[in-house]
């Protein structure tokens, strides 16, 4: 019986060997085409070169020579070509001949690389190679060129090449060949130059139609052939993959690398979907939970992350369950405007389960599951749900300002010397880079007689946290005071639970490092919250600090940026600069503290800080500690509470507390009599001082201000500049700029109008605070991303940004079709951002749009005021409110058509 197996095998082998060898024959007409290098470099020169002829005489010519090594390549290769020509059959054969050796799919171990390039400001900012025609798309089928180069100022001679990298286990591992990067910083004086941009690209064969999961870790975004464009996993995070489908034949991969070091690593994975049967749907695990305290549930929302893995279908969730002690609990989720998930598309969902307040009568942990029903079956996870006692940081769950589920650590107060109170003030303590909000609550501690105690004296202990680099400015400050609100919310509401609740408006703003920064600008964006000030080696403004995020240096778009427009840009960032805003809190207690050995933050920028809030007569003490580097668990003895819980801040913690928010009085008057300047850059981000809050501006972005004097008891006298309207809070009589008026306890609007008279607000402003920019704001409130089914790559796109938004600052952001509001969703309490082409316009304008602020003439232009741009050469993107009054941003994505 093996004699006969053998013999059968031994026919079937020569059967094949001649049946190669009469096909390879039969192609003479194509091996008769020159071969311009009988190499499989040369054979994938041609090809990406759109010399499939070529590659395809080649790849014949190689594969008649007994070439073995790479035989299942050069038949896949040999059959791309044939697709190319054409050839449905001919490549059908080459593609079958090609799965023996590769199987289904193979990934290229070498990379080529090309870099080094100046940066722009912004990730996929002024990309050099883009004003080559098609960009990489176009240069990267160059790369098997020998002599190609290109010019870059950072290389010597100006001119790089691409480089062959091979993807080790870890990833691929690029430092760019001959740039002394060491030189560049040395000469040049400056960190910011060792941060680059370029490009790396890959290759993938298939020999047979698939549908792949991929994703590309360490980078912000990736391309797979031209048309299929993700987001990447720049922060290593390794949870989402982006379904792709693709037909048999020779794919490419376009990876944009940026890095501020001399080297990258990045790494791209792709996964086969083996099983037809595969639902093609993922429910992840929660990446946080809210505690249980001393057996009570504080919170009701928990995040979802749900992967819909199809390529072409939407998934639909029908229900949502909580199994805990074998009772179920169902989720609910937003369901008029958001309609499932698109084919592609992870989201974060926010669902909100009605917990019993008593979940067990003692303090344990309960085993909870989780089912998620949809249109493609169900998956079930399991989790645990923690409990701490009273004394122990917990974690709550809360609805942030932009609809999705955000977590934050809070400790209740250590001790309450005055007795009970009903309310106490809260220290909002901001964590640096990397920390989590568990680990900067716990933090709050020192060693007593033995033991650990964790907190604040007669104070709420709160730090929130935020993924993504927010630096505590635009969504990461309103994270924080959306978490200070939900503390307030439910301690206030479990009265028996807690001694006192969390006080929203008595709040001490305390950070260390890139919390530091966030508690400059928290207090001096919300001076009418802050009791107080703690600043731990924090820095002033991300562009000046270190060397990375730099403001048009060694920057390739430079040259091309008009200085006006220039400034219009730094005029929209100047609202997160902590010395720009320092008289908002010079008549609140501040710490400003930092080591002095500290080279992670240098000195410097607190020193800057205690200078110009002296030189206000602010209430600041400035301490600069001996050998202290960046961070430290012992100041003066050990464990004694460190870099944010020491002897030193503990005492200034108490004064403030003890002082209750109440104002003080010494011989130059009290607090509340002292002269205040509210100084502001953007009403948008910009809150209350004595009660004074400015809505608009004259002229939008420019510096603003209002002096406020206490000239009598309940009396105020204001000095505006740069103020077109006003909200006053605070009860009394006014005199702004001249003009008498009086506010009751409802409070006043007050605009100024032509005749630079103050009077109440006219009607049909079309700006308001709600639509007030720049346009990141659309973003820093609940928003869908609209995309118009009468051009389907709208879709591609709002999946795209959808992904992104996922995976940078784990957004809430879901995707629906124009035709689905066009029916009756209810999208009132959404900003819109609409995505389409030219032809898409229209469709948006009559059913959203208030006000189109330009106009397209017949010859194609765009129209604005006396200036045209060619529409087919740029993309448009606007702000308006919709016409259901919220701010909206529709883009007009031109380009993205090719």
């Amino acid at each position: 019986m093996r004699s006969t197996f053998f013999v059968e095998f031994v026919v079937i082998l020569l059967l094949f060997e001649r049946c190669h060898a009469e096909i390879i024959a039969g192609y003479s007409e194509w091996t008769a085409v020159s071969c311009p290098a009988k190499s499989l470099s040369g054979v994938k020169n041609s090809l990406v070169g759109r010399k499939c002829d070529k590659a395809l005489s080649c790849a014949l010519q190689l594969l008649d020579d007994g070439e073995t090594a790479n035989s299942g390549i050069l038949w896949s290769l040999a059959g791309e070509a044939f697709t190319c020509l054409s050839k449905a059959k001919e490549a059908s054969f080459c593609f079958q001949q090609s799965q023996s050796s590769l199987g289904t799919f193979h990934l290229n171990p070498d990379w080529h690389c090309l870099g080094p390039f100046i940066i722009g400001k912004p990730e996929l900012d002024a990309d050099p190679l883009a004003g080559r025609s098609n960009g990489i798309f176009n240069v990267s089928s160059y790369r098997y060129r020998k002599g190609f180069s290109i010019l870059s100022e950072l290389a010597p001679d100006a001119t790089i090449q691409w480089s062959k990298v091979k993807q080790r286990q870890e990833g691929v591992v690029y430092q760019p060949d001959g740039v002394d990067f060491n030189d560049l910083v040395r000469s040049l004086g400056s960190l910011g130059i060792l941060e680059w941009q370029g490009w790396a690209v890959g290759e993938l064969v298939l020999t047979t139609p698939s549908t792949l999961l991929t994703q590309c870790l360490g980078v912000v975004a990736f391309y797979v052939n031209a048309a299929n464009k993700f987001p990447g996993d720049v922060y290593f995070r390794d949870s989402t993959f982006h379904p792709i489908r693709l037909e048999a034949g020779f794919h490419q991969i376009y990876v944009k690398l940026r890095s501020a070091k001399p080297q990258i690593m990045f790494r791209c994975t792709f996964k086969l979907v083996k099983d037809s049967q595969d639902p093609l749907f993922t429910v992840h695990s929660p990446k946080f939970l809210p505690d249980m305290v001393d057996g009570y549930m504080l919170s009701q929302y928990i995040p979802l992350g749900i992967d819909n893995r199809h390529p072409g279908e939407w998934l639909t969730i029908d229900k949502i369950e909580l199994t805990i002690k074998k009772s179920s609990i169902e989720g609910h989720f937003e369901k008029s405007a958001f309609i499932g998930i698109a084919p592609g598309q992870s989201i974060l969902l926010p669902v909100k389960f009605a917990f019993d307040r008593r979940l067990s009568d003692s303090c344990r942990s309960l085993p909870i599951q989780i089912t998620v029903t949809t249109s493609r079956g169900s998956q079930t996870i399991s989790k645990e749900l923690r409990c701490r006692t009273k004394s122990d940081s917990f974690l709550f769950t809360f609805l942030d300002h932009d609809g999705s589920v955000q977590h934050a650590a809070a400790l209740h107060p250590l001790q309450m010397t005055k007795g009970k109170r009903s309310e106490c003030p809260t220290v909002l303590s901001l964590h640096g880079t990397s920390i989590s909000p568990q680990n900067q609550a716990d933090s709050y501690k020192q060693m007593v007689k033995g033991r650990y105690v964790f907190g604040v004296e007669n104070a709420w202990l709160l730090a929130p946290t935020r993924h993504g680099a927010h630096n505590w400015e635009g969504p990461g400050a309103l994270t924080s005071m959306a978490a200070l609100q939900a503390l307030a919310s439910f301690t206030s509401a479990d009265s028996s639970l807690f001694d006192c609740a969390a006080s929203s408006s008595k709040v001490i703003f305390a950070g260390h490092s890139m919390g530091g920064h966030g508690a400059w600008h928290l207090a001096t964006h919300y001076p009418d919250q802050a009791i107080g000030v703690i600043s731990l080696a924090g820095w002033i403004r991300k562009e000046s600090y270190g060397d990375s995020n730099l403001f048009f240096r060694h920057d390739v778009s430079y040259s091309f940026v008009s200085p006006a427009l220039k400034s219009i840009l730094e005029n929209t960032i100047a609202e997160n600069d902590a010395d720009r805003h320092v008289s908002n809190i010079a008549h609140v207690p501040i710490l400003a503290r930092i080591g002095a050995n500290d080279r992670t933050v240098h000195p410097i920028f607190v020193r800057q800080m205690y200078r110009l809030l002296h030189d206000l007569n602010a209430d600041v003490s400035y301490h600069e500690l001996p050998g202290k580097e960046h961070w430290w668990w012992d100041t003066e003895k050990e464990n004694d509470g460190g870099a944010v819980n020491d002897a030193q801040i503990r005492k200034f913690m108490k004064v403030v507390i003890d002082k209750d928010g109440q104002e003080s009085c010494s011989k130059d008057g009290c607090d509340q009599e002292r002269d205040v300047t509210l100084t502001l850059q953007n009403p948008a981000s910009q809150g209350s001082l004595r009660g004074v809050h400015v809505l608009l501006q004259k002229i939008p972005f420019r510096s603003t201000s209002v002096h406020i004097r206490h000239s009598a008891k309940d009396g105020f006298e204001l000095q505006t500049e740069n103020v077109q309207c006003l909200r006053l809070t605070q009860k009394g009589t006014y005199q702004i700029d001249g003009h008498a008026m009086g506010v009751q306890d409802d409070g006043k609007e007050m605009c100024l109008n032509d005749k630079a008279e103050w009077t109440l607000p006219p009607t049909g402003l079309t700006r308001n605070m709600r639509t007030l920019g720049p346009a990141r704001r659309v973003f820093e409130a609940p928003f869908l991303l609209v995309f118009d089914p009468a051009w389907p790559q709208s879709a591609v796109q709002a999946v795209y940004l959808a992904n992104l938004f996922q995976s940078l600052s784990d957004t809430y952001a879901p995707v629906v079709s124009l035709t689905h509001l066009q029916e009756g969703a209810d999208y009132a309490d959404y900003n819109l951002v609409m995505i389409g082409s030219r032809q898409s316009l229209s469709h948006y304008k009559h059913a959203f749009i208030q006000h189109m602020p330009f106009q397209e003439t017949p010859n194609g232009e765009s129209e604005m005021g006396r200036d045209r741009v060619q529409s087919m050469q740029i993309d448009i993107m606007f702000l308006n409110g919709h016409l259901r009054l919220h701010l909206r941003m529709r883009g007009h994505w031109i380009v993205l058509m090719c």
